[in-house]
């Protein structure tokens, strides 16, 4: 009964329990977290001290750290930790109605919600403020997971950004004392990158639209649709076929398309000559998420025969697509 709900709570386990918390660096003077601001914390052994609790005069429960987030004694701490309660995390699954609808389905987990407050010693004033998993038997492991905001000694928001499995992820924005955004940059599991980057390499008979389409019963990609983009990105519309077994007055199918963006960099066998074939990249953020060998029978025909993909049954898929607009 519980096989996919289990399986998810323990992966998500293991990533509470396995990742470092980044940490963007910062001197808690300047206006903004510095151009670099991921920096990460060395995997906890079972031999490193546990976060130090203290009771202040006002009976409230601190843990102290130093700038780089390392747990330290109160007499050599820079920020204060205070734990704010949201709530008990609940999974949330769509899963199949009889009429083949979806229905929402929410399921216990062993971990919590919480912000986690950080608030410089010296002043008290709050430093960064992060949504946080927690694990309820054992709150020493946690990692950032949502939006993380910082400030400065004003209390004037100076940068914003979303973490995931501890590392940012996502659009990271800096911020003036008006408000206003003065630096904005892409993170992929930590690491900057531009979206764009492969313009330059753009191999221009590609760009355009490319549409494959199949009756093949057992074909459950029904219709693909890849717009290439002169920038280096892309949008890959897919038309999947869902067939549901789960009646009781026998399968039943239905379909739906999503749309992915992607960047892509095509690498040909021969440079001389880009049109005998190659191998295209697919990166999702900065991560490589897949590979097609490519020949070209005709100029507006394109072979596609995936060779490298994050979900291995797609390996060895083969697709026909025809350019149906852009250049000849």
């Amino acid at each position: 009964m519980c096989h996919g709900q289990c399986a998810w709570i323990a992966t998500l386990l293991l990533f509470v329990m396995n990742a470092g918390c980044g940490w963007p660096a910062t001197d808690g003077t300047a206006s903004k977290p510095d151009s670099q601001p991921i920096r990460q914390q060395p995997q906890v052994e079972d031999s490193s001290p546990t976060p130090t609790h203290e009771t202040s005069n006002e009976g409230e429960d601190s843990e102290f750290f130093d700038k780089d987030l390392q747990t330290t004694l109160r007499d050599r701490a820079f920020y204060r930790l205070r734990r704010k309660f949201v709530r008990p995390k609940i999974l949330i699954e769509a899963v199949p109605t009889y009429d083949l609808g979806m229905a929402i389905k929410g399921t216990n987990t062993p971990l919590d919600e919480y912000v986690f407050n950080f608030h410089r010693v010296d002043d008290d004033s709050l430093a960064v403020s992060v949504e946080t998993i927690v694990l309820r038997d054992d709150p020493t492991q946690h990692s950032f997971s949502g939006v993380g905001v910082w400030y400065d000694r004003q209390s004037n928001m100076t940068a914003k950004g979303t973490f995931n499995s501890g590392k940012l992820d996502g659009v990271y924005e800096e911020f003036d004392a008006a408000g206003n955004v003065t630096a904005s940059k892409l993170y992929d599991a930590g690491e900057v990158y531009d979206p764009k980057r492969f313009a330059s390499k753009v191999y221009r008979p590609l760009v355009g639209t490319w549409r494959h389409e199949s009756d093949e019963e057992t074909d459950s990609f029904k219709r693909l649709t890849n717009q290439f983009r002169e920038d280096g990105t892309m949008v890959i519309y897919s038309q999947m076929l869902i067939r549901s077994t789960l009646f009781s007055d026998g399968p039943k199918e239905s379909s739906r398309t999503e749309a992915t963006e992607l960047a892509w960099k095509y690498n040909p066998e021969d440079e001389k000559n880009p049109s005998a074939g190659g191998v295209m990249e697919f990166y999702d953020g900065a991560t490589l998420i897949g590979k097609s060998k490519l020949a070209f029978p005709k100029p507006n025909v394109m072979k596609s025969r995936i060779i490298y993909h994050q979900t291995p049954a797609l390996v060895g898929s083969r697709f026909s697509f025809e350019k149906v607009s852009g250049e000849e």
